[in-house]
């Protein structure tokens, strides 16, 4: 491949990423301002906690919107604040277990990753007390493995599919490498590739 062909494809890919990043951030912003709208009716105060901690995630976004690759463990730091969120609004009705050997938090994978896999388990599932909705994150094999139990709601709220396929992207373009999608009776799976 001549050095042209290749400023070519570079040039490509940047723009072809630069326009999944710019789908992903309105997704983002309408579920987050939907969620605020929600806690807002019901709890005021709890309201001014949502929105300390909604701002914590959106700087993140912000921040790191013209960074291709982040730390798993800023990810996971942001992700953290993202989960406080939703246990505000689901309360008892959502557990999060993160797993992941310290050798894995230097890794660099895309940014804003894993927030969507969280927004979609929500998103797609029934939560209650009794059937909480419960998200297991750990990495081994050189392996990112998401997994939420399934409650489906019986007739979600319309759905776009951007989300996993936005993700599918930039991991193809960033990481040369496609995520995996799984599912069994009792949980929705994926896997995202991890390079040391």
């Amino acid at each position: 491949m001549t050095a042209e062909n290749q400023q070519l494809k570079n040039a490509y890919l940047a723009s072809e990423l630069q326009l999944l990043k710019e789908q992903m951030n309105p997704h983002f912003l309408f579920n987050s301002l939907s969620s605020l709208s929600a806690i807002v009716r019901e709890n005021p105060e709890q309201a001014q906690k949502y929105i300390r901690d909604m701002s914590a995630v959106f700087r993140y976004a912000l921040v790191g919107s013209h960074t291709d690759l982040v730390p798993l463990a800023d990810e996971l730091t942001m992700l953290r604040s993202f989960a406080k969120l939703i246990s505000m609004r689901l309360e008892d009705a959502f557990k999060l277990t993160i797993n992941i050997p310290d050798v894995y938090l230097p890794v660099k994978i895309p940014h804003l990753s894993l927030q969507p896999l969280l927004e979609n388990a929500v998103k797609h599932n029934a939560a209650t007390t009794e059937r909480p909705l419960q998200i297991a994150i750990e990495a081994k094999d050189n392996q990112l493995i998401f997994s939420n139990s399934l409650w489906e709601i019986p007739t979600p709220e319309a759905s776009n599919g951007i989300g996993l396929a936005n993700l599918n992207e930039r991991f193809r373009i960033m990481m040369h490498q496609e995520i995996e999608i799984s599912r069994s009776e009792t949980y929705f799976i994926v896997k995202l590739p991890l390079k040391q």
